[in-house]
């Protein structure tokens, strides 16, 4: 229950956010990400963005060494093979890692500090289109995990209502042979309403885990959107590597109000 949750926001900051330094859990390490989405050769030489071995871009961001790379085809990403049973419906085993992993791989490009990345390859133009092919493609694959999320929710929703009116059932039926001094049937009452309660109990967790990360998704997604537009709209200054400086009361008319 709400345990679980909390765990979960923890391994998952939202955009904008570092790690904090928070332990490594499953389905939260970015080799796990990489493990949800695979990416092929890297291509790096083709797009100039080749690594000085400075290690990472901003420190939460995507090692310099990472951007270039292209993804594998968007149904291998989405792949899963594992199965198990939850109630009477079937549920990828992997799938809420297959969530984090979309989030989290796509915050990692937000987070990456672009400008300190484009400082490291030999042709910042290349470099600069490589970033953006890449921070694109990890934006439509969470928008994507996200819209499959959303529906294993409104899914697990209608389980778990099923779930809880079997219960009841059951639990009257329990009663009514215990009002009654039914001995052969209150045993095997009892033992139906808690394996039915024990069905509910996971798939209760099961929604209240994916709800977790849903909220992520919500409130993350828009934000990388308006990042995704901002850099667009000044290529120039991170290909040519010049910024701006605001001085108080001087307007040069060097920032455009969008």
């Amino acid at each position: 229950g709400t345990g679980l949750v909390e765990r979960i926001k923890s391994w998952i900051p939202f955009v904008g956010e570092a790690d904090g330094g928070a332990e490594a859990e499953p389905g939260a390490t970015d080799s796990d990400s990489n493990s949800n989405v695979n990416q092929s050769e890297n291509a790096g030489n083709e797009s100039g963005a080749e690594s000085t071995g400075a290690g990472s871009a901003g420190g939460a961001g995507i090692p310099a060494a990472e951007i270039g790379k292209t993804s594998q085809a968007l149904a291998e990403t989405r792949a899963v093979t594992a199965t198990r049973n939850l109630g009477q419906a079937s549920v990828k085993e992997d799938k809420l890692s297959y969530y984090i992993g979309s989030y989290r791989k796509v915050r990692n490009f937000y987070n990456t500090d672009l400008y300190s990345y484009l400082s490291q390859v030999t042709d910042r133009g290349k470099g600069f289109e490589a970033y953006m092919i890449q921070f694109k493609g990890a934006n439509e694959e969470a928008k994507i995990a996200y819209e499959d999320l959303r529906q294993e929710i409104a899914e697990l929703k209608l389980r778990v209502e099923g779930l809880n009116e079997s219960a009841k059932e059951i639990e009257n039926s329990f009663f009514t042979s215990l009002d009654e001094l039914n001995s052969e049937s209150v045993p095997g009452a009892l033992k139906a309403f808690q394996e039915i309660s024990s069905k509910r109990d996971l798939a209760k967790s099961e929604l209240s885990a994916r709800e977790a990360v849903a909220t992520r998704f919500a409130t993350g997604l828009p934000r990388i959107e308006t990042k995704i537009t901002a850099i667009e709209l000044n290529r120039d200054p991170f290909v040519k590597g010049v910024k701006v400086v605001d001085y108080d009361k001087v307007d040069l008319d060097l920032v455009i109000d969008q």
